[in-house]
């Protein structure tokens, strides 16, 4: 019989080491929301977390992330999408970014708007981000279209509720 858990929160795994151990730990136990917090996060450990939601079924996973060391950041996201039906990206603190920049997720000058509407049309249904340290991530166009998507309903499968909460102050376009 397998013990239920709420939630599970790994903190810093980066290797394959890291991550077997974790695994090691958490035979055993079931629960579908996961807490990642990485300061940097490679592709390598994107690929062992999406081996951790498979096999446990995660359903709502959070990342607390400074870097993201991935030469496509977007794909990342897209793969987990489609794991999980909740997202969340916590962005921290990255010194290697300047404190004006446009960034989120390794991300900078992204078109967030088209980005979040991939997303949604995959599994998921629920995004949350949040990110105070870098909050003009977003460009008005980019909001722009992500509102008028979002308002006409376009490519956010209809057939089902979507949420989004996302911290962010609309700039001008670069």
């Amino acid at each position: 019989m397998r013990t239920r858990i709420n939630r599970v929160c790994i903190f810093n795994c980066r290797s394959r080491k890291d991550f077997a151990v974790a695994c090691k730990v958490l035979e055993g136990n079931e629960f579908n929301k996961l807490l990642i917090v990485n300061y940097a996060l490679d592709d390598e450990a994107a690929s062992h977390i999406s081996e951790i939601i498979k096999s446990y079924k995660v359903e709502h996973l959070t990342l607390c992330v400074s870097t993201v060391s991935s030469m496509n950041p977007v794909k990342i996201l897209e793969t987990l999408s489609t794991l999980v039906r909740c997202i969340c990206i916590s962005q921290q603190l990255n010194p290697r970014v300047s404190p004006d920049a446009n960034y989120l997720f390794g991300i900078l000058n992204g078109d967030w708007g088209s980005i979040i509407l991939g997303l949604f049309s995959r599994k998921i249904d629920k995004l949350y981000l949040e990110n105070s340290l870098f909050p003009e991530y977003m460009s008005r166009a980019s909001a722009d279209e992500l509102r008028q998507a979002w308002w006409l309903g376009l490519g956010l499968g209809l057939s089902k509720k979507k949420f989004l909460n996302m911290s962010s102050e609309v700039t001008d376009d670069r």
